[in-house]
């Protein structure tokens, strides 16, 4: 089948319509109304030619063609943007359930909560300090402790009863003991592996003095402690040495004593 194709014409409504070959037919609905046919022949101008169907839609595709290929393209986008958005959320669940996994253990190892509540003992020597030198040679401490371990943050409660037997020193003739009940804040520091941390409270003193063949005399007194240990932490419980500056007021000065001690917490 042959159409007939008329040069030149230009059309402005319609981008489909060329300037310089329109494919012209009963069946053209590229410019219906704008396109002509001169079946006359001009002065010095050839009848219009006459070209092939095939050759004419080489140079201007069927409107089917052109929306199918628009169809193909959108299609292709869409599904590139499809396995885009199936990749974020493949890489958003990845990273969550990472950090479910990884949140617990973070936490245990920063704050050291391993349970709400815990029991501990303890046990060492006790040197004393200051004055209490001059009186006492270096003795033993047991202690027995109560953790409370707060949630979320790196403070706990610790409520210790200790005692404190001293050695006697040639000379004065006498043995000091002191049995100690204090409630202490636990301040945990971020590390990696031990766990280091900070500890102080204050508490009842009583002193019991042993005279050598006498009956001992006791008294009670107000004090304070403060210092630092590590935990050490193992595969059923936790273990952690310490040492604490003790401190109180008695009615002939003061006593001032450390005690360094390695316990367990259950």
């Amino acid at each position: 089948m042959l159409r007939l194709l008329s040069v030149p014409f230009s059309n402005i409504t319609n981008p489909l319509c060329s300037a310089d070959l329109t494919y012209y037919g009963p069946h053209n609905r590229y410019c219906p109304s704008l396109w002509r046919v001169n079946w006359s022949v001009r002065a010095g101008k050839a009848p219009p030619a006459l070209v092939s169907e095939t050759e004419a839609q080489r140079k201007n595709p069927p409107v089917n063609q052109i929306s199918v290929l628009r169809v193909c393209i959108t299609a292709a986008c869409g599904r590139i943007l499809e396995q885009g958005e199936a990749l974020k959320r493949s890489l958003f669940l990845a990273i969550a359930a990472i950090a479910l996994v990884a949140a617990p253990r973070v936490s245990h190892a920063q704050l050291g909560v391993i349970k709400p509540f815990q029991l501990g003992v303890a046990g060492g020597v006790a040197q004393p300090m200051s004055d209490l030198k001059n009186g006492a040679n270096m003795g033993y401490n047991a202690t027995a402790a109560l953790g409370i371990n707060l949630p979320f943050i790196p403070v706990g409660l610790r409520v210790d009863g200790a005692y404190n037997q001293f050695g006697e020193k040639a000379g004065v003739g006498a043995k000091l003991s002191a049995i100690s009940a204090t409630g202490n804040l636990v301040w945990r520091l971020p590390s990696v592996g031990i766990s280091p941390y900070l500890i102080g409270g204050a508490g009842l003193y009583m002193q019991s003095v042993t005279p050598t063949g006498a009956s001992a005399t006791t008294d009670n007194h107000l004090g304070w402690n403060a210092g630092a240990g590590i935990n050490l932490p193992l595969s059923v419980f936790k273990a952690f040495v310490e040492a604490r500056y003790n401190s109180y007021s008695t009615t002939g000065g003061s006593v001032k004593f450390v005690p360094v001690t390695f316990g367990i917490m259950f």
